[in-house]
């Protein structure tokens, strides 16, 4: 096998794993929100807001990377490189809090099963949602504040 040969292998395996991820995630997306009885439901709210995330970080750096064993140029500007950086650890941070609002959307499951559908509604989903969006950045920038000092 020359090469050329192994480089095409090497790029069809990353390229097939990146492509059923991307597929699998949306179709989990696509079936909660064309299903009205699913996307009532806080638990399932919450997974379609994870599978579109993990979407967006296997989108961030694989790319880059399946390029990268197709060409012989693998360089990567520093700009490119921050914003990769950035965006994962972003991404990943925002997953790691959904997971805590489905982890406390189990708890008043469990604990509070009569007053469920009261405390877990709509409203509360978006206000979870929003506070995960607008708080983590000013939480990042606090924490790599006090580091840096």
């Amino acid at each position: 096998m020359n090469g050329k040969e192994r480089n095409s292998t090497t790029y069809q395996k990353p390229k097939i794993v990146y492509l059923a991820t991307i597929v699998g995630n949306m179709m989990i997306v696509m079936t909660i929100v064309y299903s009205p009885a699913l996307l009532g439901s806080p638990m399932y709210f919450f997974l379609a807001f994870l599978s579109f995330l993990d979407a967006c970080v296997s989108s961030v750096v694989t790319p880059k990377m399946i390029a990268d064993l197709v060409y012989e140029k693998k360089t990567i500007s520093f700009e490119c490189c921050m914003t990769q950086v950035f965006a994962v650890h972003f991404l990943t941070a925002v997953e790691v809090i959904i997971l805590a609002a489905m982890a406390y959307d189990r708890y008043v499951a469990i604990c509070k099963p009569l007053h469920y559908s009261f405390i877990m509604n709509r409203r509360l989903c978006g206000i979870l949602i929003e506070s995960l969006l607008y708080g983590y950045p000013y939480m990042y920038f606090v924490i790599e504040k006090n580091c840096l000092i």
